[in-house]
């Protein structure tokens, strides 16, 4: 897949809000960063050499507002618990064991449940010799 399981997840529960939590937190680190940078040619107009400080304070900012992001992403989790779910679910199927399904599932179990006509059904499906991944609904 193109996409990672948590890249997936965290697309799936942006979508159910109505704002860009990920464009806010952003405006957010660049207006404190506009302020401070502000804030620091201020200090050093007066002839204050404490730019060591405000480097100190930037990198706290942008280390708290990561910390900041990752709790409001765990807290949409929550919220989102059923979608978060049904996705884990998915991917439990698609990669049983963290592995790919042609890896950890023996045709052996397809064939005995849908029957000896299920590798023809294949064959009608597929190219076989197209060696890319495929999804396939079997019904």
């Amino acid at each position: 897949m193109e996409s990672s399981k948590e890249e997936i997840i965290r697309q799936a529960v942006s979508k159910r809000l109505k704002i860009d939590m990920g464009k806010l937190v952003l405006n957010l680190e660049s207006d404190i960063q506009i302020k401070l940078e502000k804030l620091e040619k201020s200090f050093s107009d007066l002839e204050m050499n404490i730019s060591s400080s405000f480097d100190r304070i930037k990198r706290n900012i942008k280390k708290e507002i990561k910390v900041l992001n990752k709790k409001l992403y765990s807290e949409l989790k929550r919220q989102n618990k059923f979608t978060v779910e049904g996705i884990n679910k998915i991917y439990m199927n698609i990669f049983p064991n963290n592995n790919l399904q042609e890896r950890e599932i023996n045709i052996i179990s397809y064939l005995n449940r849908y029957g000896f006509d299920f590798i023809d059904d294949l064959y009608s499906a597929v190219n076989p010799l197209d060696f890319r991944h495929k999804f396939l609904e079997i019904i």
